[in-house]
């Protein structure tokens, strides 16, 4: 999620005095892993020069377990804009 549209969505939370809960805030869009985000981010900036390969999650252990899937569904917010759009405008295009 870009912090600005977070931020904008936090504020209108409080803004509005909508019950306390649990709320994902989230850009729309279809999700992607890491590698999926890295080649829009490269494909925006038209870098086809560079050379991406999908690596598995289970070749980076981390210290805390993270599940398989955990893409955000907000059901309780108006929709944000689409993340790609997001990653446009903090790229500068």
């Amino acid at each position: 999620t870009y912090a600005p549209d977070m931020a904008k969505q936090t504020k209108y939370l409080i803004e509005q005095k909508l019950p306390y809960g649990i709320y994902h805030i989230t850009n729309e869009g279809l999700p992607v892993t890491w590698y999926g985000a890295a080649r829009a981010l490269f494909m925006i900036l038209g870098r086809n020069d560079i050379k991406l390969t999908p690596v598995a999650a289970d070749k980076f252990p981390r210290p805390a377990k993270r599940p398989k899937y955990s893409v955000l569904l907000n059901t309780k917010l108006l929709p944000l804009r689409p993340w790609p759009k997001a990653l446009k405008e903090f790229l500068g295009r």
